[in-house]
């Protein structure tokens, strides 16, 4: 358990860090997890051929090497100061990487006959790894893209050197590559359909929030109470059925002029603080609740640096200092208004 949550906040961390403003979901997460391991294993290999562990044969190409080093670092960089965004840095980065690798293939056929079985077996090897990060990454075309390359430089391969060993590898490497680009794509296809429906649910849970006048705050408040009373969502359920659509409709309207009722007492926290925004004012309504900065930005779907900014905002607009307790200050508020 504590493994796990050491990893949680590592990856928060890095999450922090590299998003900026990205929507903290699952396809971001991924991208932003394999554009940093292909950052790595490029830095890992720039460093082996420098010291020169690679041998002086691999050293072929050495201003094209360059030129591709200064491309991919100044896609990292722009992304760092959010310049780009991250599925382009990540595509960019990621094309950098098989245009280099396919073009090594090429040329070693042409001008190293001794030494290209080798050179197209690492270009091969790497050629899938970018073929696996793009599916990955749910970049779709470009996946596709990347296939195509890879079966017709090594296609090419075969018919320039004409290597028995080659041509007998191609069928099956070329059905291999052709069988897990289409599953993948399957899988990319697939994510996004869920991907819509999450979008919709969480639209449909705006929309009730709207219509009930209520915050995701009142919400919670609200299940805890049932929740206190022992109210099943199923006997909840039962119970509308059974007492049918009539008095479903004079139970709603009585609810409805309930919560009038309700929004048109006053309020202590926006008496004390009225310029405070929905969004402020829903973290405080969780900051009351006793919820934790993780806590309130998995409920409320935004990064904790967004929710630790609103914080500061919050505080400003209370006036204090640095060492007052939000949440004691916000308790004291509601009190006295209620007293």
């Amino acid at each position: 358990m504590g493994l796990f949550k050491t990893f949680s906040n590592i990856r928060r961390k890095i999450w922090d860090y590299f998003s900026c403003d990205l929507e903290y979901n699952f396809v971001n997460w991924q991208r932003l997890s394999i554009y940093l391991c292909l950052v790595l294993i490029i830095l890992a290999l720039f460093l082996l051929q420098y010291v020169g562990w690679t041998g002086e044969r691999w050293m072929f190409l050495l201003p094209f090497r360059i030129f591709i080093n200064v491309l991919f670092t100044g896609t990292f960089i722009a992304f760092l100061f959010r310049k780009i965004l991250l599925s382009t840095a990540l595509s960019v980065s990621i094309g950098l990487c098989v245009v280099f690798n396919i073009i090594v293939m090429v040329s070693l056929v042409h001008d190293a006959p001794d030494f290209y079985l080798q050179a197209i077996v690492s270009s091969m090897v790497m050629l899938t790894i970018m073929l696996f990060f793009a599916i990955c990454a749910y970049l779709r075309g470009l996946s596709y893209v990347i296939a195509l390359s890879t079966v017709l430089a090594y296609g090419y391969c075969c018919l320039k050197s004409g290597c028995p060993l080659l041509n007998n590898l191609f069928g099956i490497l070329a059905m291999i590559i052709t069988i897990v680009t289409i599953l993948g794509n399957r899988l990319i296809i697939l994510l996004k359909h869920l991907t819509t429906v999450n979008r919709e649910i969480k639209n449909t849970h705006q929309t009730i929030f709207s219509l009930s006048n209520m915050t995701k705050s009142d919400m919670l408040c609200l299940l805890q109470l049932a929740g206190k009373n022992d109210l099943m969502s199923l006997q909840t359920d039962k119970l509308m059925e059974l007492i049918g659509k009539e008095t479903q409709q004079d139970v709603r309207q009585d609810a409805e002029e309930w919560y009038r009722q309700l929004q048109n007492r006053q309020d202590p926290l926006r008496m004390a603080c009225p310029t405070l925004s929905p969004t402020q004012y829903e973290i405080c309504q969780l900051i009351i609740a006793g919820k934790k900065v993780s806590e309130i930005a998995y409920l409320m779907n935004k990064a904790p640096s967004n929710i630790t900014c609103q914080r500061t905002k919050i505080r400003a607009e209370l006036k204090l200092q640095k060492g007052d307790n939000l949440r004691e200050t916000l308790l004291e508020i509601v009190k006295k208004g209620t007293t």
